[in-house]
C-alpha cells in the first residue's frame, strides 16, 4: 500500500514538474490594459494555456526524434524525414536539441542564451512601436525632438547611423530601401528599421496586416514577443471577439496517401495547418525567442516558410532554422500518437503535408 502512495506522488510531482511556468512567470506583461500593447484583451488564463501546449507540442516534437527508427512506430521516421531530411544521427539530434531547449525555457525561465541581459517581453498589439518616416523628427535616447542650432529640426534621414542601419536591413532582408521604414520602440526609447507591413500611419505596424506574430530582440536593450489580433483568430483587441482552440480539437479527416501521390486528393482534403492550435502561434515565436534570430531564420531568400509545398521541399540545414517546420512536426506527430488506429491498424500520418491514413 505505502510503495503503491510513493507511485502516485512521483507520478503527481513528475506532472507538476511537466507544466509550464505562467505568463508572469517568463515575462514582463501587461494583464491590466491594451495600452502600449497590453494582453488585457487576450486574456491571462489563455495565454497560459497556450504556454502549458506548448510544452506539449515540444514533448511530441522529443517524442518524434525519439522514436524515430523504431520499427514498431514507423510513422516518426517518415514524418521526420519528409520535413527535415536529417542525413545522420547528428542532424536528428539538432532537431532534438531545439525541440528541447524551447520546451526547457517555457519550464523553467530564465535569462536567453543568447542575451542574458534582459527579460523579455510578451506583448498583444503593436501599440508599443510607432512607425514612422524617414523625414520625421528625430529623438533623443529620452524620447526629445531634437533640433539643429537655428532650431530647424533633425530628421531621421539627416542621422548617418540611421541611413546607415536602413540600408543594413534593406540588405539584410533583400528588399529595396524604400520598403524599410523607421520604428521608435515607446518602451526602451530606441529605433530599429524594419519593413513596412501596411499601408497607415503611426499607429499601424506588423498587426495592422497579415501578419500574426512577431519576435523583435535588439542585444542587451529588448526581447519580446508581440502576439497580433489575426494569430489568434480574430480582428480586433475585444475579448469577446476570439475564442481559444486547443490542441486536438479539429477532428482529422484523413485520405490515403495514394490518392496524394496521385493527386486523386477530394476538394476538402486537410492539410496538416488545418489542424493548428491557438498556441501554434506561440509557440512558433517561441523558437525566435530562445534560440536567437541565427538559429530560427533562414536567410534571405527564401526567408521563413509557412506554405506545406515549400516547407517539404527544404533542404535539412534550411529546415532546422525554420521555427514552422518545428511547429508543424510536433502538431502532426501529436495527432498521430493521440488518434486511435483505423480497424486496419493504420495511424493518421502527415509526411505529404496532408491527413492521410494507409
Amino acid at each position: 500500500m505505502m510503495a503503491s502512495f510513493i507511485q502516485l506522488l512521483l507520478v503527481l510531482v513528475l506532472a507538476i514538474q511537466a507544466l509550464a511556468l505562467t505568463a508572469r512567470d517568463l515575462f514582463d506583461v501587461d494583464f491590466n490594459a491594451n495600452f502600449l500593447g497590453g494582453c488585457q484583451w487576450a486574456g491571462e488564463d489563455k495565454i497560459n494555456r497556450m504556454l502549458a501546449e506548448s510544452v506539449t507540442l515540444a514533448n511530441r516534437g522529443i517524442e518524434a526524434v525519439n522514436d524515430y527508427g523504431d520499427p514498431i512506430k514507423p510513422e516518426a521516421k517518415r514524418l521526420i524525414d519528409a520535413w527535415f531530411k536529417p542525413q545522420n544521427a547528428d542532424d536528428r539530434l539538432a532537431i532534438r536539441e531545439r525541440f528541447t531547449r524551447v520546451r526547457d525555457w517555457v519550464q523553467n525561465g530564465g535569462p536567453l542564451s543568447h542575451d542574458r541581459n534582459v527579460r523579455p517581453r510578451l506583448f498583444c498589439h503593436h501599440g508599443w512601436a510607432e512607425k514612422l518616416k524617414m523625414e520625421s523628427q528625430y529623438r533623443d535616447a529620452n524620447g526629445n525632438y531634437v533640433s539643429n542650432l537655428d532650431g530647424t529640426p533633425v530628421l531621421i534621414r539627416d542621422v548617418p547611423d540611421m541611413v546607415e542601419a536602413r540600408s543594413i536591413m534593406a540588405n539584410d532582408m533583400d528588399l529595396r530601401i524604400n520598403y524599410i521604414y523607421p520604428y521608435w520602440n515607446r518602451i526602451t526609447r530606441t529605433y530599429w528599421f524594419d519593413k513596412r507591413y501596411s499601408n497607415g500611419g503611426y499607429n499601424t505596424g506588423w498587426c495592422s496586416g497579415n501578419v500574426g506574430a512577431m519576435t523583435f530582440h535588439v542585444q542587451n536593450v529588448m526581447a519580446s514577443i508581440t502576439l497580433c489580433p489575426l494569430g489568434l483568430g480574430t480582428t480586433n483587441q475585444r475579448p469577446s471577439n476570439w475564442v481559444y482552440h486547443p490542441l486536438r480539437e479539429t477532428q482529422p479527416i484523413p485520405i490515403t496517401s495514394q490518392q496524394v501521390a496521385f493527386n486523386q486528393m477530394p476538394p476538402l482534403s486537410q492539410i496538416v495547418t488545418d489542424l493548428a492550435p491557438t498556441a501554434a502561434n506561440l509557440f512558433h515565436e517561441l523558437f525566435h525567442l530562445v534560440l536567437g534570430s541565427d538559429n530560427s531564420a533562414p536567410p534571405y531568400p527564401p526567408g521563413e516558410v509557412y506554405q506545406i509545398t515549400p516547407m517539404l521541399g527544404l533542404t535539412f540545414n534550411l529546415a532546422i532554422v525554420n521555427p514552422e517546420t518545428f511547429v508543424t512536426v510536433a502538431v502532426a506527430y501529436d495527432y498521430t500518437r493521440s488518434i486511435d488506429r483505423n480497424p486496419q491498424g493504420e495511424r493518421v500520418e502527415f509526411f505529404t503535408g496532408y491527413t492521410t491514413q494507409g
